[in-house]
Formats: structure tokens, C-alpha cells, sequence
């Protein structure tokens, strides 16, 4: 069957955007996914409460096959990032998808038309939607579980990106700090960083009191 392309326009198709990792990833087949919290997905997704979409658009895509959601894009027009850096970029981010290639190639040609429409004539993700939230795609180090702010995608998404004509624009890294590992310190120039930095800003750490649990949240 092909694959149909919908924009999303309901409440039952946002649920359905929302829920569609859950869909595609069993977590006895992929361990290192870990279920993204559903409400700040909501939250990243909504135009009327975030401030995001106070100088930014977007439109949501589900790619069908067979009566079933597979896929699923955002197309993101971020005016705030065009008008400061003089570009005129469209962003795509909230993608998952099945492993096929079908199916990518239409959410990504959906996001396309929906910002060439916009004068938008750079593609480039993921974002979601901007880079003040997750953003990246996983090349390496898919054993991993994701920490907080951090991306994880399958191996494959890799190639249905490369195949649909994605090439990189710049490398992002993730730190993993074995922080169970008593043997394991900072490196020795992170320490001096950290040093300077503390004396420069007089910033002071103390642990909570939570015998003084209100008044310390006032102070926060």
C-alpha cells in the first residue's frame, strides 16, 4: 500500500503523533529508549501556551500505511532564528518513523513543501523544536540510554535520513560521566575550569534544608 501523508488536524491525530514511538519501539526489542515524558511533548507541541510559537510556527505531519500511523514529522518555521542570523531556514524535528524509507522520504518532502510555501529554502534538523530543547540525531553511541536534553534514535534513522539527502551541518557530543564509578574522577583540566569559574562568579553551593522546604523554594 502507499504511504499517505496527513497533516495533523485533531485532537485525535495529536494523540496519535504524541503516542507514536510507543508504537514503534518495544522495549524488550530496543532496551536503550527511554518513553519521553507525553505532557512536556504536549507542551513543546502547543502553540497557544508555549512562547516558543510566539515568534515561530509549525505543522505537524503523520505518514500512514495500511490504516496504521508509521512515521511522523514537524515542520518548524523558527522566525526568531531567521531574522537574528539572516537566514531563511526551516527546521523539521519530532521525527520518528518505521524503518521505511518510503515513509521518510514523505514526511521529509511534506515538511519541504510546507516551508518552501513559507520562503524557507534550507532544511535542517531535528529540532524540537529548537536547539533550547533536544535537538540532534544519534550517530554514535546507541548502546547508551539518553540522559535529560539528550536524544536517542535508532541506528537506522541514520539511513533513512542519509537516503532521503540529509547531510550533516555540525556535530553535536554528548559527555557520559560514569558517575557510579568511584574510580573514575574529572579530567584534570575540568577541574581547573571549575575552579576559576567559581572564583570568578562567588557562587556558593550548599545542600537543601528541608526543614526549611518553603522558604528555600522562594529563594529558588
Amino acid at each position: 500500500m502507499p504511504i499517505d501523508v496527513v497533516p495533523v488536524t485533531t485532537r485525535r491525530d495529536l494523540r496519535r503523533f504524541v503516542d507514536l514511538p510507543w508504537r514503534l519501539f518495544q522495549r524488550k526489542q530496543i532496551p536503550q529508549w527511554v518513553p519521553p515524558l507525553r505532557a512536556t511533548v504536549y507542551d513543546a507541541l502547543d502553540r497557544a501556551r508555549n512562547p516558543f510559537y510566539v515568534d515561530a510556527d509549525r505543522e505537524l505531519f503523520l505518514a500512514w500505511r495500511d490504516g496504521a500511523p508509521v512515521g511522523r514529522i514537524a515542520a518548524i518555521e523558527n522566525r526568531a532564528h531567521n531574522r537574528f542570523h539572516s537566514d531563511r531556514v526551516g527546521f523539521w524535528g519530532f521525527f520518528e518513523c518505521a524503518d521505511d524509507q518510503d515513509a521518510a522520504d514523505a514526511l521529509f518532502a511534506a515538511a519541504t513543501r510546507w516551508l518552501g510555501a513559507r520562503g524557507l529554502d534550507v532544511l535542517r534538523g531535528p529540532m524540537n523544536p529548537s536547539t533550547n530543547y533536544e535537538c540532534g540525531l544519534l550517530v554514535d553511541g546507541f548502546e547508551h540510554r539518553p540522559s535529560f536534553m539528550t536524544t536517542w534514535n535508532p541506528p537506522y534513522y541514520v539511513t533513512l535520513c542519509e537516503r532521503a539527502g540529509m547531510k550533516k551541518a555540525k556535530d553535536l557530543v554528548a559527555y557520559f560521566i560514569p558517575m557510579c564509578d568511584r574510580s573514575w574522577s574529572m579530567p584534570a583540566a575540568f577541574e581547573r575550569l571549575a575552579e576559576r569559574a567559581l572564583k570568578k562568579s562567588k557562587v556558593a553551593f550548599r545542600d537543601l534544608d528541608l526543614r526549611r522546604f518553603e522558604q528555600e523554594l522562594e529563594v529558588c
